[in-house]
């Protein structure tokens, strides 16, 4: 009667033998993936560390490949994971920063094997306390304020563990992804805040005033209010507005629109630049535009020299070249007033959000936004209502008697 076949990935009984130059060799039967059954030895200078080898050597061959094992430690699958990512350049950079910064530092030397739940909870908990670092700088030798840490960081060492520990389960050198079971961290989702048709007014106002002020500092740019007006016309985010190129602007249309085709990037391999596609596949949208900001862009259009603008762009810099979505947000802190404190270039995109769901849903204010469906609008970016339908004529019925 034939011998049954072995189950995938068990061993037969181990056999130790005394070599010739003394040292011991352990031998088994093993059946590999492929269904085919093998003979697996390990030798070593005892026959009891002959059988430790072997049984090592069999684990490694059941749980993972010669790429990824248990003992593979998590920065050498860091880089493996990272090799294999297609994600767009600013997400790469994001994911880098993550792994250099607190991935590496906290966890580079501990094992697949060792990633418990338990261990990578108590790094998530550590990385989600925000430490203020004053590092002296090498170049000036001053002392600087950078943040370390916080919920944003470790929500995204989080998402990235994860995908690295299910890239181990893939090749078999994990049983279970153990971030799955770690708490997520709390995030604080601030309610949304709209401006007021008043608030916009004086607003504008305030910040017509600071560019044709004269004190003393770095040159002030002399069109942000053209910037606010486009903002508060059409939702654009601050990247998708510095991008818009003429190209992308049709005044003949009826009503005149403009499509929004990329966005302004930094990243470590490009440095700043235009992306020739929005943030999202959503974020691709043509809009109309209310006429206020038609008259502006028609000015604009007048005005400009198109020698000094080589991209085509809207909005360029002194230079002619794209700018930065951090200087527009300096400038912005600067004009806006301490009344205004709260508004930010994206509340111009919730008071457009809020308006829009007021007047006709949050589908048609999802699509103006470019979000691909209305829970994140309705979330992040509608200000929230808290007065109730009128019912009072439908209520009004129990007091008849």
């Amino acid at each position: 009667m034939p011998r049954p076949p072995l189950p995938i990935g068990e061993r037969g009984n181990i056999k130790r033998t005394q070599l010739p130059d003394g040292t011991w060799q352990a031998l088994c039967r093993y059946r590999d993936k492929d269904g085919v059954t093998r003979r697996v030895k390990a030798t070593g200078p005892s026959g009891q560390k002959a059988e430790n080898a072997l049984t090592r050597k069999l684990r490694e061959r059941a749980h993972g490949t010669e790429e990824i094992t248990p003992d593979t430690k998590l920065s050498v699958l860091a880089e493996l994971w990272f090799a294999k990512l297609d994600k767009a350049p600013g997400t790469l950079d994001i994911y880098r920063r993550a792994l250099d910064v607190h991935i590496n530092p906290g966890l580079g030397g501990v094992t697949i094997r060792e990633a418990t739940t338990g261990r990578l909870e108590r790094f998530l908990q550590e990385t989600g306390k925000q430490q203020i670092r004053t590092p002296i700088h090498p170049k000036t030798g001053k002392q600087r304020s950078v943040r370390h840490g916080g919920t944003s960081a470790a929500l995204t060492c989080r998402s990235v563990l994860g995908m690295m520990m299910a890239l181990a389960v893939r090749y078999d050198a994990a049983e279970y992804n153990a971030i799955r079971e770690t708490v997520r961290t709390p995030t604080m989702t601030k309610a949304s805040r709209a401006l007021t048709v008043e608030d916009f007014e004086t607003l504008r106002a305030n910040v017509a005033a600071w560019q044709e002020s004269g004190v003393m500092g770095p040159r002030k740019s002399k069109d942000v209010v053209d910037k606010m007006d486009l903002l508060i016309a059409t939702g654009l985010r601050p990247g998708e507005l510095l991008a818009l190129r003429w190209d992308d602007v049709d005044l003949a249309a009826t009503p005149a629109t403009v499509e929004v085709t990329g966005t302004i990037k930094r990243t470590t391999a490009r440095g700043l630049h235009r992306q020739d596609i929005p943030k999202s596949e959503s974020g691709e949208r043509i809009l109309s535009l209310p006429k206020f900001a038609v008259v502006m862009l028609a000015r604009r259009k007048l005005e400009q020299n198109p020698e000094v603008n080589p991209l085509g762009v809207v909005f360029p810099s002194r230079a002619g070249t794209v700018i930065d979505p951090g200087n527009l947000r300096r400038q912005w802190r600067e004009a806006r007033g301490e009344e205004f404190d709260w508004v930010k270039p994206s509340s111009f995109r919730k008071t457009v959000a809020t308006i829009i769901e007021r007047e006709v849903g949050s589908t048609v204010a999802a699509r103006q936004l470019g979000h691909a469906s209305d829970v994140v609008t309705l979330k992040h970016y509608v200000e929230k209502d808290k007065h109730a339908p009128d019912s009072s004529e439908i209520l009004g019925r129990f007091g008849r008697s």
